[in-house]
């Protein structure tokens, strides 16, 4: 039985998942500098790959798929425990917990719990999707680290580094979080919350214990969602590069003596309202994010039911905000991907972006469209209060009505399956050729950069040492300036050999 795993065991969990998230955020950060990379290279013996922020949430995830995927053999696939949820275990379960008093389960609550034979197969083949995620998308990501590896070396923007391995590992996270969203809804549905209550919750009664399980849920996917946010704000970083350096935004003139302040300055504001979509869509996440951290940090300190209640509320009140800016994200992501000034960096970057397109409608919507058909819904009671609608949809949502636990399971479910869909498609679209070919473009690009910053240098330093000078100093200074070779690309901006 899970009698030993408790409802505050299960919602450190999820802050715990929510802390290593934020740590991986912070040492991806930190990775970016050579003097963090050096000092971790002597820690290891000249190995400083293992340290690296991928190398790292691999540990963590891994870790979290493992132990997902062992909870649930012992559990749900055991004979001798739910026996791949066994109807008549759980049927013997539930009617304990119906004749304790204390417990105060009503009847409808009973029905609620039923689960039908295809979502209990589906629910129970998702691990196995979760775990395929895991091994491809490992697979993958070492063909491209280790590809890339000593060209990674020679340029700044490891943005474009890090946007792809995101890009390709969200599936991977969503699977993992969606496995652990599983077993909540798994713990109410067949009884198991209710064991162990007198050692974390000897009060509360099975509505509470409910709440506190199906909060946990929404942590889990909450968890998967902050990763994802992360993902499309370094897809936007990626398509701001690209058109800040847009060949159609240039000057009139070819002259290096005219300042291009003004121009790189049009160019960034450009960048950011080209791409007001995406950010709107990762500042509203991150918001409901926060909600979703808060909650999980007081629920340790104050009362857990009310906590769940408050946390429920705030998410219900942002959901149409949410599905709102969500379709603005992957319009926006769409429109900006058929630009002439990303296609020649990153190529076809609508097919390359599909799955993150795909997974980010179906985990914001997929679940208020499956509770479309839920017994309370409002569209379930229009059709009540419908002549027309009774003859026309009642038959739909007699055969397709769900639960509100039965919807949520479903939600989790097929996010398993969406997820091992995504990361085949990343794993076609994605090669390693093409890969190795953006990191090449995007250094031409800052190497052409480097060689605008220095000759806008050499022109300030012009206008000073000619000053007064004769035409012919003026002249030798200018040849001097058009010589590429007396620049040097790689050094600081005050060290520069042509003046």
């Amino acid at each position: 039985n899970r009698c030993a795993v408790s409802q505050r065991a299960a919602m450190d969990e999820a802050l715990l998942c929510w802390g290593a998230m934020v740590i991986l955020f912070i040492w991806r950060w930190l990775n970016q500098y050579n003097d963090v990379q050096s000092c971790m290279e002597k820690l290891f013996c000249g190995n400083k790959t293992v340290t690296r922020w991928y190398n790292v949430g691999f540990f963590i995830f891994g870790g979290l798929i493992l132990k997902t995927t062992i909870d649930i053999v012992i559990y749900e696939y055991n004979p001798n425990q739910y026996n791949f949820l066994d109807q008549s275990k759980i049927d013997k379960n539930l009617a304990i917990i119906r004749n304790d008093p204390s417990s105060e389960m009503q009847e409808e609550d009973l029905e609620s719990l039923w689960m039908s034979r295809p979502l209990k197969i589906v629910s129970l083949c998702s691990p196995v999707a979760a775990v395929l995620c895991f091994i491809i998308v490992v697979y993958q990501l070492r063909s491209f680290v280790a590809g890339s590896g000593e060209q990674l070396k020679f340029y700044k923007s490891r943005f474009v580094h890090d946007s792809v391995l995101l890009t390709i590992a969200t599936p991977m996270v969503y699977a993992a979080m969606a496995s652990r969203a599983n077993l909540r809804v798994w713990t109410v549905m067949t009884g198991s919350a209710w064991h162990g209550r007198a050692r974390t919750c000897p009060d509360c009664t099975w509505e509470d214990l409910k709440n506190l399980e199906l909060a946990t849920f929404t942590t889990d996917l909450g968890s998967a969602a902050a990763f994802q946010f992360m993902a499309v704000g370094l897809f936007g970083k990626l398509c701001g590069f690209c058109l800040k350096h847009s060949k159609f935004i240039v000057l009139k003139k070819d002259d290096v003596m005219s300042d291009t302040q003004e121009l790189n300055r049009y160019r960034t504001r450009l960048s950011w309202a080209a791409l007001q979509g995406v950010y709107a869509y990762v500042a509203v996440g991150l918001l409901r994010s926060m909600v979703i951290v808060v909650s999980a940090v007081a629920s340790v300190h104050l009362d857990q039911v009310m906590v769940a209640k408050v946390q429920q509320d705030l998410l219900e009140k942002t959901e149409t905000l949410n599905l709102a800016v969500t379709l603005a994200g992957v319009l926006n992501m769409f429109l900006v991907g058929n630009l002439e000034d990303i296609t020649e960096v990153v190529g076809n970057s609508n097919m390359k972006f599909n799955g993150t397109r795909f997974l980010l409608l179906v985990s914001q919507i997929q679940l208020s469209v499956l509770q479309l058909f839920q017994t309370d819904s409002k569209l379930a009671k229009k059709v009540s209060e419908s002549a027309f609608a009774q003859a026309h949809l009642k038959w739909l949502l007699d055969h397709f009505a769900l639960s509100d636990l039965e919807s949520r399971l479903w939600h989790a479910s097929l996010l398993c399956f969406e997820c091992l869909f995504v990361v085949l498609l990343n794993l076609w679209c994605w090669r390693q050729q093409e890969y190795a070919q953006i990191l090449d473009k995007i250094e031409s690009i800052e190497t052409a950069d480097n060689n605008r910053g220095g000759r806008q240098r050499n022109a300030k330093a012009y206008n000073l040492f000619t000053c007064g000078k004769s035409a012919d100093a003026r002249g030798a200074m200018e040849d001097a300036l058009e010589d590429q070779s007396y620049i040097a690309l790689e050094d600081d901006a005050g060290r520069n050999a042509a003046v």
